[in-house]
């Protein structure tokens, strides 16, 4: 534990009985956890949230590829939905992540469920050795704390609602831990940056390839915020916070450069810049949604919001505003703002530049949802927000800083009132979750078993089923979900992705009709050429433009979710190249350092294990 130590701060020895009790509370905290949330997979009755509809199919799609081509073919296309469609190149794909390897072993909704369980686990593990390593905080209080962030409202709902490309939010707490480098007790030498830099930026890597691409910005906002609070404590080598960050950086563009150079491509044709950007009417209404959201949470906060909100072109319901972390986290900072009052904060330069830098950090998510005509059209001019149909979503920066912000004040606070006040804290975090009106989502209709049926088919049988038409609806006397057909070898048409617009406003539909693929109008087979989305340019087509009848092979191929050819430009091959030696770099370094963390632990056991020669 030599080097771990070293990196990640001097851990603090803990007798066996002390060392169990972080595990017992972790266990206790996760089978409440599950008691909670796991009646909501599926709810009553029987339904899911509704963006499953879109994320569930392309799982069960995701595997049909796998069975067909193996786990590490690229999974360029998929003939699934709407007439053949980009997969990897979708900038919400997310092939590449925990939910779709799960799927290799158990069903789509098995492997969802797993995943809301894992990441909330590991946002809990990330949570409490960030507080502790990197912030120095005793045991209890960093218990609390991570009991705050792992019972989060934004993960927890957006996990009920179908949002499963955002699991990702809950490795917040994990980067910047590498990032501080465990300066909350370590020696903070600068030379230590190459290994916790590269798992910052394998964690970045992760966002991209899970399809996270619009919550990267607020989660790297409330990692510098995180930093910002460790700096109030105690002066930090910014000059090894930097390498790392530069490292990390490097590191997720590197391993991202082959998602993020097609996916650009692709969005190119679909900038999705004519939705409005809605936003509040004041700095106050924002502050008093930020209050609500974060501390009360009220099962109403859609209706009570409404009247204050302008620009809105589709409607926002509940789960766009739960961020909820609970009164605790109120109730530290009502009594830090108290403490405050009657004994002022020192005026150190660096105290006020840190404490400045921070307020300026967290007013961002705020300023980007207050609405104003010049202000609007700003934002709708930038990279990324521009193709936003809301950013209210960015109000999760403050759910970290949140419960960090409790760990630090309850710190300090005397040694004998900390454990008391933290399992307090916990009890009211658990009976909160417990009796919060939720019935919102117990209302949520999509119904899962096609999806699974289709999953236990395909296990059974091993037998992929090929797409041979294209229809609004392959399964006759069920609920219409446009996704839903590829079970029975149907692309779905009208189908859903919100790449292409909520009401498929901005599909190229062109000759695209009910009827079998092989279909021929006008020289065009009934199935769409899915390279023209992307690499319209190198392959000599629009996009949209469907497979010629000459072509009637690759048509076949792509139907059986096989790969075909297809050209691909220069900076295509290039960010290819990029990311496949970026990732040897990775494994290189990983193997390297795993096996000096070996041979330091072999030196280090007793005798036995490395017993001196034989006299």
């Amino acid at each position: 534990m030599a080097g771990f130590q070293g990196m990640y701060g001097r851990a603090t020895r803990l007798s066996r009985g002390q060392a169990l009790v972080p595990l017992a509370v972790f266990a206790f905290l996760l089978v409440a956890f599950h008691g909670v949330f796991g009646a909501f997979f599926p709810n009553r009755g029987g339904g899911l949230g509704h963006d499953y509809s879109y994320y569930m199919p392309i799982l069960l799609a995701g595997e049909y590829w796998r069975q067909t081509n193996g786990f590490w073919s690229l999974p360029w296309f998929t003939p699934a939905f709407c007439g053949g469609q980009p997969l990897l190149p979708d900038p919400q794909s997310f092939y590449y992540s925990l939910p779709q390897f799960l799927t290799a072993w158990v069903d789509p909704l098995a492997a969802l469920y797993l995943t809301f369980l894992v990441f909330a686990a590991a946002g809990f593990w990330g949570f409490y050795f960030l507080a502790r390593r990197g912030f120095d905080a005793g045991m209890a209080v960093s218990l609390l704390g991570a009991a705050l962030f792992m019972y989060n409202g934004f993960f927890v709902h957006r996990m009920l609602i179908g949002h499963i490309t955002f699991h990702g939010v809950m490795l917040v707490p994990w980067v910047a831990l590498a990032l501080l480098g465990g300066q909350g007790a370590g020696d903070g030498k600068e030379t230590r940056c190459l290994v916790p830099g590269l798992l910052a930026g394998l964690c970045g890597a992760y966002w991209l390839y899970a399809g996270m691409l619009h919550l990267i910005i607020p989660s790297v906002l409330a990692i510098g915020c995180l930093i910002l609070i460790r700096q109030l404590r105690r002066p930090l080598s910014w000059r090894a916070i930097a390498t790392r960050g530069a490292i990390a950086a490097g590191v997720s563009a590197g391993l991202g450069a082959f998602k993020i150079v097609a996916a650009l491509s692709f969005m190119q044709h679909f900038p999705r810049t004519d939705y409005s950007l809605p936003g509040v009417d004041s700095v106050a209404h924002a502050l008093w949604l930020l209050v609500q959201t974060l501390f009360f949470a009220p099962a109403g906060i859609a209706e009570l919001i409404a009247p204050d909100l302008r620009q809105v072109q589709w409607r926002l319901d509940r789960h766009e505003f739960e961020f909820g972390v609970g009164v605790v986290p109120l109730l530290a900072l009502l009594g830090a703002a108290w403490h405050w009052l009657v004994h002022p904060i020192g005026r150190s330069a660096r105290l006020w530049m840190g404490v400045s830098a921070m307020l300026a950090l967290l007013a961002i998510p705020l300023a980007v949802n207050v609405y104003s005509p010049d202000w609007n059209a700003f934002l709708k001019r930038l990279p990324l927000l521009g193709a936003s149909s809301n950013l209210f979503r960015w109000y999760f920066v403050y759910v970290p800083v949140c419960a960090m912000a409790t760990v630090v004040l309850l710190q300090k606070l005397p040694a004998r009132t900390r454990a008391p006040l933290a399992a307090a804290g916990m009890a009211l975090t658990l009976l909160g979750n417990g009796f919060a009106d939720r019935r919102f989502y117990e209302h949520e209709s999509y119904d899962p078993a096609p999806i699974t049926t289709g999953w236990l088919d395909l296990h059974q049988s091993r037998v992929v089923p090929e797409i041979r038409a294209v229809d609004d609806d392959g399964l006759p006397g069920k609920r219409h979900f446009p996704n839903d057909p590829l079970v029975s070898g149907v692309s779905g048409f009208p189908c859903y992705n919100p790449v292409f617009g909520y009401r498929l406003e901005n599909l190229p539909v062109k000759q695209l009709t009910e009827g079998p693929i092989d279909r021929v109008q006008g020289g065009r087979l009934n199935l769409k050429n899915p390279a023209c989305y992307v690499f319209p340019e190198a392959n000599g087509c629009e996009p949209g433009d469907h497979f010629r009848e000459t072509e009637r092979a690759e048509l076949l191929a792509f139907a059986r979710y096989r790969p075909i050819a297809f050209e691909r430009p220069t900076a295509q091959r290039v960010a290819e190249g990029i990311s496949a030696l970026t990732l040897v770099f990775c494994v290189g370094v990983l193997l390297w350092h795993g096996i000096l963390a070996a041979v330091s632990w072999i030196r280090r056991r007793p005798l036995w294990i490395n017993p001196p020669p034989s006299s």
